[in-house]
């Protein structure tokens, strides 16, 4: 069985390598309120209500925004030639996107979706455009959903492997023995390994939020623990009850192996249902 599922982990791994899709964030929300009164915007009104709002914050060291108009204004130019970019509205544009001192302005900027369905490096196009006004000596800061992407990332995985390290203190004080302990991390870290290799052929096929790896993760090693916590306790209960190996083996699996299937049901099912129902974040149909 090891060598089973080894040989499917690397089957999987190189079938997404290979063929695996992309992960594109999607908001929508189709039959909605909300989402209907976005589309009558973007199908009635013109570029500067239609689309995703985000702000450009500007902060001059001295003198006011006024002293660096001609910067700001060729910022402005070249935002409104950065791709998926319907309209800009500078600092200048009106009273009210300029503080009482004109020490502090912002431009808004309007996209046609949001930004980060564009992928990470979006963000360098917008960066080239305000570079200018860093030159100049003025503050640059993003409003979400630009903020989203100039945040700067956490190291990849760092919460899934703190949670491992908090998984294996919790199941070595649980079982006393490094050999029970290490079993439900082994088979949950190679369940969670081959769930986001299909998950990422399945990229290919659905629209599938960035956010899918990392609630698939979570879940994954939460369910995965736990399901192989409840297989593993079962089983050496049993084993003080008879001495035979494989008897013990099947009446764990016929009892707490039934209730671990069923409740995995359950979550599929439950997860099968947002996505059937349209919520664009969890995922869109082919």
């Amino acid at each position: 069985m090891i060598v089973v599922w080894l040989l499917i982990l690397v089957a999987s791994v190189l079938a997404n390598r290979l063929g695996g899709g992309t992960y594109q964030d999607d908001f929508s929300l189709p039959g909605t309120s909300v989402q209907i009164g976005a589309d009558l915007l973007d199908a009635h009104s013109g570029a500067e209500v239609r689309g995703v709002s985000s702000h450009i914050v500007l902060k001059a060291a001295a003198g006011g925004l006024a002293v660096h108009r001609r910067s700001i204004d060729a910022t402005e130019t070249a935002l409104t030639g950065i791709p998926h970019v319907l309209s800009v509205a500078g600092p200048f544009a009106a009273p009210s996107a300029r503080s009482a001192d004109g020490s502090t302005g912002y431009f808004t900027i309007r996209l046609d979706a949001f930004p980060g369905r564009y992928g990470a490096s979006y963000i360098t196009r917008f960066e080239e455009a305000v570079r200018p006004l860093r030159a100049d000596g003025i503050t640059v800061e993003y409003g979400s959903p630009l903020g989203e992407l100039a945040r700067a990332k956490a190291p990849a995985r760092l919460s899934e492997f703190i949670g491992l390290l908090a998984a294996v203190v919790v199941l070595l004080i649980g079982f006393g023995s490094v050999a029970a302990a290490g079993l439900p991390l082994l088979t949950s870290v190679i369940a969670v390994a081959v769930g986001l290799s299909v998950l990422g052929l399945l990229a290919g096929v659905f629209t599938l939020s960035s956010e899918s790896p990392t609630l698939a993760t979570m879940m994954g090693l939460g369910a995965g623990l736990d399901y192989a916590l409840l297989l593993t306790t079962r089983y050496r209960r049993l084993l003080h009850d008879t001495d035979d190996t494989d008897v013990a083996a099947g009446e764990t699996v016929a009892s707490s192996g039934r209730a671990v299937l069923v409740a995995a049901a359950a979550v599929g099912v439950a997860l099968g249902g947002l996505c059937v129902s349209g919520v664009g974040f969890i995922a869109t149909g082919p």
